[in-house]
């Protein structure tokens, strides 16, 4: 599929979730990267940012903001987004959740003198809160998915949050068989696994990310 076009900050950020459902779903898509401030101040000149901000994702003639919407728009087009009614309601709970468990996505914007003890007081929450959560609605799952028996959005987002997970705490699903399950299903599922290991796909945020950021949005 051509015609998709995504644009934002040359990494990971509010950008991944899209990048990884549309690898997901085996589509092609073009990424353009804002490499400075006159670059977003035309976008939203061009009455393009609806709120001001990206990503931006241009597909299907729309212009779409707004990380939430991306990823509802692309589960719904690519039939990520659960079956009936009540699979769809599940599959948004666990994209919420999965977003409030994105705890370790934001750590490269802390000073580094406060980061260990930041990864240390996340790790105490996912194992407080997040895990055994996403472990007991696996348990009560026959197809490994979190939500019916086919990939879903759902899956997508709690795979990102234990990617981004892995970057910090290596080995930490491994005192969640069905999780730790899930995690390698989800690594060697071809799609993702292309994408994973494409150029496309960004290194965890360092200083010169978050340098590019401030730069490019602030």
């Amino acid at each position: 599929m051509s015609g998709i076009k995504l644009t934002y900050v040359k990494g990971r950020g509010f950008g991944e979730s899209g990048r990884l459902i549309m690898a997901a779903a085996g589509v092609e898509w073009e990424e353009a990267h804002l490499t400075d401030k006159a670059q977003f101040e035309k976008l939203k000149q061009d009455g393009l940012l609806m709120f001001g901000q990206v990503p931006l994702l241009q597909i299907d003639g729309l212009n779409i903001v707004q990380s939430r919407a991306i990823i509802q728009y692309l589960a719904n087009k690519f039939d990520m987004a659960g079956k009936t009614a009540a699979d769809k309601a599940k599959v948004n709970m666990i994209i919420e959740g999965a977003k409030d468990f994105g705890i370790f996505h934001g750590i490269a914007f802390h000073p580094k003198e406060s980061q260990a003890g930041l990864i240390a007081e996340n790790k105490k929450k996912a194992e407080n809160r997040y895990l055994p959560a996403f472990e007991k609605l696996l348990s009560g799952s026959n197809s490994g998915y979190f939500v019916g028996d086919s990939l879903t959005a759902a899956d997508v987002l709690v795979f990102e949050d234990l990617l981004f997970m892995e970057d910090y705490l290596p080995g930490l699903t491994a005192s969640y068989p069905k999780l730790q399950v899930f995690f390698e299903k989800m690594k060697g599922n071809p799609k993702l696994s292309a994408y994973l290991s494409s150029d496309k796909r960004f290194p965890i945020p360092d200083d010169k990310y978050v340098a590019e950021v401030i730069k490019v949005l602030y």
